[in-house]
């Protein structure tokens, strides 16, 4: 299945049955024109709801090796899963979904970098799979030639998710590890 998404930096979000949020980043994801969910991003706490579904992830644990997030479903209060995101460098991460585990990893992006074409820049393919359930999120982030920081997470764009034997909440979730992968890229550039 394939799917759009969008990538926004909103200044003030107000979320139903949470409140107001501030300086948020904020996904839409669309089947055709349609949307059918959103992912919110904080700094220590994220929202996502699809369907009849709202989830919230948070921290649960932190130190330089690993930070640990639960994934909660927000009817329930039930744990549904859990990412560890590792510390080293090269590293992004990986979600545990009922007893599945998957890992991030950054892949080569279709469109070829060139340092004299500024069109190649800022292309990401970004893959979370545990070798059955794929979820790949292809994008393009427009970037200037010198930034620092570079602050990839802050910035808007729209994309392609490609969703292969995997549910809508893997997509969802998968948005998580994605906004790690920028984590690392803004720590490694700046």
């Amino acid at each position: 299945m394939i799917f759009t998404f969008s990538k926004e930096i909103v200044e003030k979000y107000l979320l139903k049955g949470n409140g107001y949020f501030n300086n948020a980043r904020l996904y839409k994801v669309f089947d055709d024109k349609n949307q059918i969910g959103e992912f919110l991003q904080l700094k220590d706490i994220c929202f996502f709801n699809f369907a009849d579904f709202s989830i919230r992830i948070q921290k649960e644990s932190n130190n330089l090796i690993k930070s640990k997030y639960i994934l909660l479903d927000e009817q329930s209060q039930t744990k549904i899963g859990e990412y560890s995101i590792s510390g080293w460098v090269g590293q992004y991460g990986k979600l545990i979904l009922d007893k599945d585990v998957y890992y991030c990893e950054k892949l080569k992006p279709e469109i070829r970098y060139s340092l004299f074409n500024k069109k190649t820049w800022g292309h990401y393919k970004i893959q979370i799979s545990n070798g059955t359930n794929i979820v790949i999120y292809q994008f393009k982030v427009n970037e200037p030639f010198i930034s620092f920081p570079n602050n990839i997470k802050y910035r808007p764009f729209t994309g392609e998710v490609e969703l292969y034997n995997g549910s809508i909440l893997l997509l969802f979730a998968g948005l998580f590890l994605l906004e790690a992968v920028f984590d690392k890229e803004d720590t490694s550039m700046s």
